[in-house]
């Protein structure tokens, strides 16, 4: 569908003249144009906030963590510290997840819901679409939630997407349950 077209008055010549919307943003360049809605009545992905009403806590990496990884956040004598959220017992549940990865003591933000569209696909299929993913080692996910005695067993959400390169999972805090 065409864009829709206004009629606006040009404030320098005032003459009436015709304006088109625009469907995708430019960033700072398209600040003050109207927009228009794509075919199924919605605006360009790049018109919306990365991250919409979603909230975040920033804080020191405790160890590297990559774009995806789910994390936890540890008390460290009273610091908050963002490490890798691990299945193997209870001490490293998912608090979050990171969208942009850091280095060791490098200050990331960790989102605390939402989806997390920067998971590695691994074992991940598109025929996998719409199953509940669970807390793995390292941060990662598993379609197998874990059984051995002391593991945490934490769905984190469910699989929404598997791409080329990234799949991605509607995150949904769970405490878990110790095995």
């Amino acid at each position: 569908m065409a864009a829709k077209k206004l009629l606006v008055k040009n404030t320098t010549t005032g003459k009436t003249e015709q304006y088109t919307t625009i469907s995708t943003s430019a960033g700072t360049a398209s600040e003050g144009n109207v927009p228009c809605l794509d075919a199924n009545g919605l605006l360009n992905a790049n018109m919306i906030p990365v991250t919409p009403s979603i909230h975040t806590f920033t804080a020191a990496a405790e160890v590297i963590i990559a774009a995806g990884k789910f994390i936890n956040i540890n008390n460290s004598t009273g610091t908050p510290l963002i490490q890798l959220a691990d299945c193997t017992d209870d001490t490293k549940p998912a608090n979050g997840y990171c969208l942009i990865g850091g280095t060791a003591t490098e200050s990331v933000v960790a989102t605390l819901e939402g989806q997390n569209n920067k998971i590695p696909i691994g074992t991940l299929a598109a025929t996998d679409i719409g199953k509940r993913v669970f807390l793995s080692t390292s941060g990662g996910v598993t379609l197998t939630p874990p059984a051995t005695a002391g593991n945490l067993l934490q769905c984190l959400g469910t699989l929404l997407v598997v791409g080329a390169t990234y799949a991605t999972v509607d995150f949904e805090f769970d405490d878990g349950v110790v095995m």
